[in-house]
């Protein structure tokens, strides 16, 4: 595998950083292994081991390929052709090295040149150097057979040939199929962290696609939340509005009931007004009746007619007096009635304005209106009563007044009272029957009272349950709109969160 196939499978470090960390590594080795054989070798010369003309030559090769691989290298850094360099220059100098050799020794400075290439993790380029060197080695291992013996001079046996051949040869396997084996283990490692790689930008794709989702619900929710928020803020304002209509209508029912409490004591009274004057109708009848039986105390007894009927006329005009009064409190009724329904209809509104949580009190205000229109009903039958109890009351006092007229009268013309006693008598009969119909009118009046007093109890029962209801909706109402602040708090947060994320997508 070549530098460039790795490249193509995809790795996530710099190519040119590596191959410049791996030139300057080896540029460094065989300088230090340049020198080392410059100086060595002239030291040896020094000593007279070898002459100064092989270790000239050494030393020179030497620093040759120390100048041709250094200048190569800070010319380019990163050249793909400073391996080819190294092993050609290097190669060079091993086989100068082996020529003259005069130790055994020399094949060892193959180990730092093998050991160093190995650094460029290609299979096939440290195949073919191995092979090289282990063929330079087998070819002078061969010559040493032939003549019999070895460098330094000591008789070349099997055993030392083969253990040079085969320490080199072993060296440049391993070192190859070393350098295959890693170069498969590390693209095993680059394929596998390739693979966690894309499983974690996966992961991280949806952890971005579930944070979207998030952020889009979360924004949505937030809108429905403060729409709610808003719509339970306007149901509360609603039920504080319906609360003080139900508070004004607690004080109309109170007034109505004070007002309908007040009818009731003055029809009483004027059903008492109606007793008196029916006994004061028998009295006259029966002192009509005494005046036809008795002539001779027709004097006496006109005076005492005359009495009576200025008593009857005082109570006449009593009895129109409260006949006006008893108008007067059944407008107030019938004004009370529509005032009632007006506020029914506007409590109905209400409830409509309020929705789902005003539908029990538009229930509330149907039945006040309904009572309303039965008030306002039986308030025109009332009405009606009194208007005839009035017409009444008239015709009696015209009656009583003809009576009045007929005492004076009888006074004057004593023979003419037989015909006028029969006249009163006809007029004193319709006066009780009038009696008679206004006493039972009055006691349809007190009935029909009695109807609206329980219609008007009953109001304010319903009044206070609908306030009751109206406080505890307003009261859950104030409680649902905290409860929506404090969601709203939450999406708030939660939309923080999910812009937090927004860098990564």
């Amino acid at each position: 595998m070549d530098d460039f196939e790795m490249q193509g499978r995809g790795e996530a470090y710099d190519q040119q950083e590596e191959v410049e960390l791996v030139n300057r590594l080896v540029v460094m080795v065989c300088s230090i292994a340049s020198l080392l054989l410059a100086f060595g070798y002239l030291n040896d010369a020094r000593k007279g081991d070898i002459t100064w003309a092989f270790a000239c030559i050494v030393a020179v090769a030497a620093v040759l390929a120390l100048m041709v691989v250094a200048g190569i290298y800070f010319r380019d850094k990163t050249s793909i052709s400073l391996r080819h360099i190294v092993v050609v220059a290097y190669g060079v100098l091993y086989l100068i090295m082996f020529i003259g050799a005069s130790n055994d020794l020399v094949f060892v400075m193959a180990v730092p040149l093998l050991a160093v290439l190995v650094l460029y993790s290609d299979f096939s380029f440290i195949a073919r150097t191995s092979i090289f060197v282990f063929a330079m080695n087998l070819g002078f291992c061969c010559k040493y057979m032939i003549d019999g013996h070895m460098p330094s001079g000591n008789v070349a046996d099997s055993s030392t040939v083969l253990l040079q051949v085969a320490s080199i040869g072993l060296l440049g396997f391993a070192i190859s199929f070393g350098t295959k084996v890693s170069n498969g283990i590390n693209i095993k490692k680059l394929l596998t962290i390739n693979s966690e790689r894309e499983r974690a930008s996966q992961l991280l794709q949806d952890v971005l696609h579930i944070a979207g989702k998030v952020k889009e619900g979360t924004s949505s929710a937030n809108d429905i939340i403060l729409n709610l928020q808003n719509g339970t803020a306007s149901t509360a304002e609603a039920l504080n509005e319906i609360a003080e209509g139900n508070s004004s209508t607690a004080v109309s029912i109170e007034n109505q009931t004070e007002m309908t409490n007040n009818i009731h004591n003055m029809i009483v009274d004027t059903k008492s007004l109606s007793e008196k004057m029916q006994k004061e109708a028998d009295t006259s009848l029966a002192a009509v009746m005494n005046g036809q039986a008795s002539m001779k105390e027709l004097t006496v007894q006109s005076g005492i007619i005359e009495e009576a009927n200025t008593k009857v006329s005082e109570e006449m005009k009593l009895l129109k007096a409260n006949t006006d009064k008893v108008v007067s409190i059944t407008n107030q009724i019938f004004a009370i009635s529509n005032q009632t329904n007006l506020l029914a209809l506007n409590a109905s509104i209400e409830s409509a304005r309020a929705g789902e949580a005003g539908r029990g009190f538009a229930v509330v205000s149907e039945q006040i209106r309904i009572l309303a229109e039965q008030t306002r009903t039986l308030t025109e039958n009332i009405q009606n009563i009194v208007e005839e109890l009035h017409k009444n009351t008239e015709k009696t006092m015209v009656s009583v007044s003809q009576v009045l007229e007929a005492s004076v009268q009888e006074k004057k013309d004593i023979e003419k009272a037989g015909a006028q006693f029969e006249d009163i008598q006809e007029h004193m009969d319709a006066l009780g029957e009038n009696v008679s119909s206004i006493s039972k009118s009055i006691d349809d009046i007190l009935l029909a009272n009695d109807n609206i007093v329980d219609s008007i109890t009953q109001i304010a029962t319903f009044s206070e349950e609908v306030a009751a209801n109206t406080e505890e909706a307003y009261a859950i109402g104030t409680n649902s709109n905290s409860e929506a602040e404090e969601a709203v708090r939450i999406m708030n947060e939660l939309m923080q969160v999910a812009e937090s994320l927004n860098h990564y997508m």
